[in-house]
């Protein structure tokens, strides 16, 4: 019989999170409300993408102008826009291509860092520090670009970067020179791709590429080289 994922990973006081999601179905949705900082994090992201909307009705920009990220947002004293670009977004379409992401990734990576305070903690550390190194990967290539950059994109490949050095069947750590690491990599790298070719034609009409993927390459290492560090030590046996 397959060993169900959610076993032996407990909710903080004690009950096996698999005989829980096998009491209710065992559901995709079991998982993803089990993973609360999954919920957390697509809370505070719907918070400002309503905001975004809400004053989109007067075309009005001032959000994205003062959260987003740019080397000339730094020269002007916005010290805080690497952390707020990361909640912010360009449109619908961006918004919900990026929580459908984290739908994906979030939960189940959840389960290898484990759903007590701990575990979500280090979950919420590893997805903002990725985000952080995404954003100086592209300040690196664009120290003076003024266009703000916006999106969890970047914190979202990193939580992909960790997730490759898991296989679907094994909890130990896999080392980068693996097969099934490198898998991953070409599959994020063919991932960037296929959207760069998306905005090819916006680059040609307004000559602005439009995708951060500096922010994307950055954060997927960034998650690919700490997740060791960030997920918590098996308890002794």
């Amino acid at each position: 019989m397959r060993r169900n994922p959610l076993h032996s990973v407990t909710d903080g006081d004690g009950r096996d999170i698999g005989d829980a999601a096998e009491g209710a179905g065992a559901d995709i949705f079991t998982a993803w409300r089990l993973s609360k900082a999954t919920i957390t994090l697509i809370v505070l992201i719907s918070g400002t993408g309503a905001a975004q909307l809400y004053l989109a009705g007067g075309h009005d920009l001032s959000l994205i102008a003062a959260g987003g990220f740019s080397g000339q947002a730094l020269a002007d004293g916005r010290w805080w826009s690497p952390v707020t670009s990361m909640y912010l977004h360009s449109g619908v379409a961006h918004f919900l291509f990026n929580v459908s992401a984290l739908l994906a990734f979030g939960p189940v990576l959840a389960r290898r860092f484990g759903n007590d305070i701990d575990g979500e903690l280090r979950l919420l550390g590893l997805y903002t520090v990725a985000g952080l190194a995404g954003v100086l990967v592209y300040w690196a290539f664009h120290p003076d670009g003024q266009m703000p950059m916006v999106g969890a994109s970047g914190a979202i490949f990193g939580l992909w970067g960790a997730l490759a050095r898991f296989k679907s069947d094994a909890d130990e750590i896999q080392p980068i020179v693996s097969r099934h690491v490198l898998d991953q990599a070409f599959g994020a790298v063919l991932s960037n791709f296929g959207l760069l070719l998306l905005f090819i034609p916006s680059w040609l009409m307004l000559g602005v590429l439009g995708l951060a993927w500096e922010a994307h390459l950055g954060g997927f290492v960034a998650g690919l080289l700490l997740v060791g560090f960030f997920r918590p030590r098996p308890a002794a046996g």
